[in-house]
């Protein structure tokens, strides 16, 4: 394996090393690594979705009230006759 240090030792890979001293063939080693892995990433999504999938609904039950105020807020300041541009300006002037 190519080894940017300069040396041809495989110290950068501890763990398939020492896999490799008991014997096991680094192929098992390495595939057993990405299942580890695959199964921690599918733990933490296990655990997130629920809590995404909570906060999306509670957006979605809340999010007509936020446009509600949204709304208000923005004929209240802006005015509700003014054209696109006064209104193209007066977002941009509050960026």
């Amino acid at each position: 394996m190519f080894d940017p240090g300069g040396d041809n030792s495989c110290s950068n890979y501890p763990i398939a090393e020492a896999a490799e001293m008991r014997k096991i063939p680094r192929l098992v080693t390495v595939l057993a690594l990405y299942l580890a892995a695959a199964m921690t990433y599918g733990a933490l999504a296990a655990l997130l979705v629920p809590a995404i999938h909570e906060q999306w609904h509670k957006l979605n039950d809340n999010l007509p009230g936020y446009l509600s105020g949204l709304s208000s807020w923005y004929k209240s300041t802006v005015g509700a006759n003014n054209t696109s541009a006064n209104v193209l300006t007066f977002m941009w002037a509050h960026l």
